[in-house]
């Protein structure tokens, strides 16, 4: 093992004319956080100079590690005020316990070369310096640079109800219908390709997709409560037509399935947040929703509206996140789920509709949505 001089505490200090959080950071605790094989790694790493652009930026530090791949992974790690680390991700494909051997090295860095750290501004303080044609420019940068993003900034820039549409009426049997003659259509296609072992099959849940449409059309009409009797309708002929399935073909395809089921968990959130349930609402839905998520293939995208539900508009961190008042952390109380950004984009929609642009903000910058926090301003 290579000898390290022995730091128990270090307090982070100036950089670049501005005083980090005085804080301490122990290499204890970073050890603690991983294996004795990721944390040998890690040391070895750190002491080849394999971390770079290392930077802090209101309670995150983010740097790059060069690594075995041709492009170099990216850590992102939050601390609170006291220096306890609160989540640290990497872009590696690492899958074992505690941190990767790339967080490991990435926080020695931070930890022993505090004078080689870019301490930066905050978000909010470096876009209010902006003036207008600034952010327009900006934001067309980042259109030719990520042309992904602008189907997003379509979304918001469009004016609430640009587009009028024609009342839909909801025939609940006639979708539950349609859903389960749908998937008997692609299950035998599918299972056709699946036992034929072929590399790619069509998805079952496409089936779903029509009443994604129709609820979608109801939400637009500000009519979610017509919406969510649509989807727990669809919800249960999903469930009905792949009990008739090949079970085996259906747990070999559920990870695709999940996949392809996320705007189904994205409208169910939608609904849920805009019917302005009352709390014994949100309790039944809440068991009905879990419910199903043990019983559906899929299942595991049910979370996402399960959390819309408990949490509604009175979340106590999402309440103090759209008054301005938040931390690393954002709306939430603890770490953020893998579906905290499209629940973000879904409840700021909403909030977009109802002309409530201040919490919007707030909101958007909390959860680090910068091309709707820069579309809000």
């Amino acid at each position: 093992m290579t000898n390290m001089p022995k730091y128990n505490i270090v307090e982070v200090i100036t950089l670049r004319e501005s005083m980090l959080p005085q804080f301490h950071l122990s290499e204890e605790n970073i050890r603690a956080r991983a294996t004795a094989a990721s944390w040998q790694r890690g040391v070895n790493y750190f002491e080849s100079g394999a971390v770079f652009d290392a930077v802090w930026r209101e309670g995150t530090f983010t740097a790059q590690v060069e690594g075995s791949a041709p492009e170099p992974y990216r850590v992102r790690v939050r601390l609170d005020e006291q220096g306890n680390i609160q989540e640290a991700f990497c872009s590696c494909p690492y899958e074992g316990s505690g941190d990767c051997k790339h967080i490991v090295a990435a926080l020695l860095f931070f930890l022993r070369r505090p004078e080689e750290v870019s301490a930066r501004p905050s978000l909010r303080t470096l876009l209010e310096s902006q003036t207008r044609d600034q952010l327009l420019a900006l934001l067309h940068f980042l259109a030719e640079q990520h042309p992904e993003i602008i189907e997003t900034i379509e979304d918001f820039a469009a004016p609430p109800g640009a587009e009028e549409k024609p009342p839909v009426a909801v025939d609940v049997n006639r979708v539950q219908a349609q859903i389960k003659a749908k998937v008997r259509e692609i299950g035998r296609y599918a299972y056709d390709a699946y036992a034929r072992a072929d590399d790619d099959w069509p998805r079952v849940s496409e089936a779903l997709d029509p009443a994604i449409e129709q609820a979608r059309a109801l939400l637009d009409q500000g009519e979610p409560r017509s919406a969510l009797l649509l989807l727990e309708a669809a919800t249960l002929a999903w469930i009905e037509g792949c009990h008739r399935l090949d079970q085996n073909f259906l747990e070999d395809s559920e990870d695709m399935e999940e996949e392809n089921l996320s705007a189904f968990a994205e409208i169910w959130s939608e609904a849920l947040l805009s019917a302005d349930l009352s709390a014994e609402e949100r309790r039944d839905w809440e068991r009905k929703l879990t419910s199903w998520k043990q019983t559906m293939i899929g299942g595991s995208v049910l979370e996402m509206p399960l959390t819309a539900v408990r949490q509604g508009w009175d979340y106590p961190p999402l309440v103090a996140a759209m008054r301005g008042n938040f931390d690393e952390r954002g709306a939430w109380e603890g770490e953020s789920p893998n579906f905290a950004d499209d629940l973000a984009q879904v409840r700021l929609r909403i909030l977009k509709a109802r002309g409530r642009y201040e919490e919007a903000i707030h909101l958007a910058e909390a959860e680090g949505q910068i091309f709707t926090y820069l579309q809000l301003l």
